[in-house]
């Protein structure tokens, strides 16, 4: 995980669109809805779409940007996924197992992530 926590503002915005307009993740069992996404990560959906539009109004903090990043992460590494269970989306993991949200602790990272650093 050590290249994905170093991740710069332009990866994890490249990340974002990814996981909304790539193939691989559409269709049955390959979903990452970038709502339920924002959701489980704790952060505004707001926060995503600004991001994904190359327009952050402000730089994200640190605990935006490691929720963020801990998100991307588990997507990427531990093949997290969403379904619809009674119009709800519901994360899971490729064991069947329910995922942990990233922890509410304090930000794994110093400083802050702006447009500068993309």
């Amino acid at each position: 995980m050590t290249r994905l926590y170093d991740m710069k503002l332009e990866d994890l915005r490249r990340e974002l669109l990814r996981f909304r307009y790539d193939a691989q993740y559409k269709g049955r069992d390959r979903r990452v809805p970038l709502q339920a996404f924002a959701a489980f990560v704790g952060v505004s959906r707001q926060t995503l779409y600004e991001l994904m539009a190359r327009r952050p109004l402000f730089d994200l903090t640190p605990r935006t940007r490691s929720r963020i990043v801990q998100g991307v992460a588990m997507v990427l590494e531990q093949g997290l996924r969403w379904r619809r269970r009674q119009q709800v989306w519901e994360p899971y993991l490729p064991d069947g197992s329910l995922p942990m949200p990233p922890a509410n602790a304090a930000a794994v990272f110093g400083g802050t992530l702006s447009a500068r650093d993309g």
